[in-house]
């Protein structure tokens, strides 16, 4: 029963095994597959949003510059004209100061006009007013117009659709740009909230010139809603089988020109994206965040948008002091990436069907692997129990051939190497003893010398004292002949060579407690020699014969040590000879 159950579990590794790796293939082929085919649907998808924010581009600036042809088409108009020119005539010969006492008494006249006074004499009751109104009436389609008005070449109102605008308006930046300090050109502003309707509008003027010499001699402006001017433009652009994907005008600065989605007047905080769509040159990218809560898809695909600059229109905002136009294209992750998402689908069923086949196969093989293995198991029990294990017959032409028959000779190995076992066992016991014994040996002896420093270190003093003490003595005692006692001075002299031997065994022990760096350098023997029998003073009953080989060079030594050697040569020669005799020295 316990081998049923271990062969159980190779077979089930085995069978794991080839199940991750199925896996695993089947993962990194659909990683590389969806890489290849991602890349690919980006550049096709980009592609197109750069084509469609190009073309959403051009036709906003064919609409702006058909509004603005209409507006040059009415400041060029007969009647706006005449009437621009008749306001003109009445500042002839007026002083400055005459003029604007003249535009402030008119200023109060068109407010009592607004107010609801008698327009059949105001500004809304002249032939300017009438052609603008009967033009404006006459068009098919009048797209977020609220206000409509001409003025005259001192800022002052001459015609206009409503009752909307004031009366002065040279103070006006759009007035100043326009009227480019009497050259004039077309303006177009930023986009603001007008403060009485909130609604968001921009400014169009055109300079008006007589037709003489094409003086600036008044300005037409027209103010837009915006979001209805552009509403029948941009709503039409939609895509996608869940229509997520649109066109949207943008300023430069952020600002939504007009969205399907984000309200005009709104900003586009992320600086990246802002950076990314707001390129001068057109183009698509792919962006963590579209501006309208498309972010990155299943973790890994990021929003693509299209970008392209609005041309014709940019030029007149950025002379006018206003910020860039920019065309924007943009579509949900979701729908973008529905080829990718059906692609992971297939991928996912077809790869786990490979890898059910492959689970099917891998029992099967895994079978067909265990049975020989265990047939080994049997051996293996039978050799770690101590007994002979039989031959595996196992033929199967592959490693588990090899690796039966490799046990094999194991297995006879084995049996010849227990046989001597015991005698190996004992022989490395007794190898161990000794050496134990030396480490035993080897640790007294390095205490001793840690004594033996210990010793001389304190011993050193105390003997320098009692030599000093006895050299006092006997030189005071030599000093008075009255106060010589042989027996004291030769106690004395007794006591000075105690002290001296005890200083040479103090030597010695530091000497043997201390290990001194050798300084190697070429040394001179004899030399040596020589200073050794110096300083150990030969008595006058030693008799010193030198031997010697003549021309004897240098050698690499520490010479301190060789002097050491030689003394300690010639005082075992000194103490072997008590009573004098001959040293021979070579």
């Amino acid at each position: 029963m316990k081998e049923q159950k271990k062969r159980k579990s190779i077979q089930r590794r085995i069978v794991l095994s080839i199940l991750i790796s199925g896996f695993l293939a089947a993962l990194g082929g659909a990683f590389i597959v969806t890489w290849k085919e991602t890349d690919q649907l980006m550049e096709t998808i980009g592609s197109q949003f750069e084509s469609l924010a190009k073309a959403n581009g051009h036709e906003a600036d064919a609409i702006m510059l058909n509004e603005i042809s209409h507006l040059h088409h009415y400041a060029g108009s007969l009647q706006i004209r005449k009437a621009v020119e008749s306001a003109n005539e009445r500042y002839r010969g007026l002083s400055d100061p005459e003029i604007e006492t003249q535009l402030a008494r008119e200023e109060q006249r068109w407010e009592n006009e607004r107010k609801g006074g008698d327009p059949r004499f105001g500004v809304l009751s002249s032939e300017g007013s009438r052609f603008l109104q009967s033009s404006i009436n006459g068009k098919k389609k009048d797209r977020g117009n609220v206000g409509l008005f001409v003025t005259d070449k001192r800022g002052g109102l001459v015609a206009s659709l409503n009752e909307t605008p004031p009366y002065r308006h040279a103070g006006q930046p759009w007035w100043q740009g326009t009227y480019d300090q009497g050259r004039g050109k077309e303006y177009i502003s930023d986009l603001y909230v007008d403060p009485i309707t909130k609604t968001n509008l921009i400014d169009i003027a055109v300079p008006v010139t007589n037709e003489q010499n094409q003086e600036i001699i008044g300005i037409l402006k027209i103010s837009i809603d915006v979001k209805q001017f552009f509403d029948p433009f941009i709503n039409h652009i939609t895509f996608g089988q869940r229509h997520t994907g649109h066109a949207m005008l943008i300023e430069s600065s952020g600002k939504v020109i007009i969205c399907p989605i984000l309200p005009t007047g709104s900003h586009v905080t992320d600086l990246t994206l802002l950076t990314q769509i707001t390129s001068p040159a057109s183009g698509w990218a792919s962006v963590k965040n579209d501006a309208h809560g498309g972010e990155t898809f299943m973790m890994v695909f990021d929003p693509i948008v299209g970008f392209s600059p609005v041309s014709a229109v940019s030029k007149l905002t950025v002379a006018s002091g206003a910020p860039r136009w920019h065309s924007f294209i943009r579509q949900h992750p979701t729908e973008i990436y529905i080829p990718i998402e059906n692609l992971l689908i297939w991928m996912t069923l077809s790869g786990g069907v490979g890898v059910a086949m492959l689970g099917i196969l891998g029992g099967y093989s895994s079978r067909k692997i265990v049975a020989p293995i265990l047939q080994l198991q049997k051996s293996v029990d039978l050799t770690r129990m101590g007994k002979p294990a039989p031959f595996v017959e196992i033929h199967t032409n592959d490693e588990i051939q090899s690796l039966s028959e490799a046990f094999t000779a194991m297995s006879s190995e084995l049996q010849d190497a227990f046989a001597t076992l015991e005698e190996k066992v004992e022989e490395r016991t007794n190898q161990l003893k000794e050496a134990q014994a030396k480490l035993i040996e080897t640790e007294r002896l390095a205490s001793v010398g840690q004594i033996a420093a210990f010793v001389a270190h304190e011993l050193r003093n105390p003997l320098g004292v009692i030599k000093n003490a006895s050299y006092f003595l006997k030189t005071k005692l030599l000093n008075h002949s009255q106060l010589t006692d042989p027996k004291l001075i030769k106690h004395l002299m007794i006591i000075e060579s105690e002290v001296v031997a005890s200083a040479k065994i103090i030597e010695g022990l530091l000497s043997f407690s201390r290990t001194v760096p050798l300084s190697l350098c070429w040394t001179d023997l004899d030399a040596s020699i020589d200073d050794a029998l110096s300083t150990i003073g030969v008595p006058e009953a030693v008799r010193v014969v030198r031997e010697r080989e003549p021309d004897l060079p240098p050698v690499m030594a520490d010479a301190e040590q060789m002097r050491r050697v030689f003394i300690n040569l010639i005082r075992n020669a000194l103490e072997s000879m008590p009573a004098g005799g001959s040293s021979r020295s070579a």
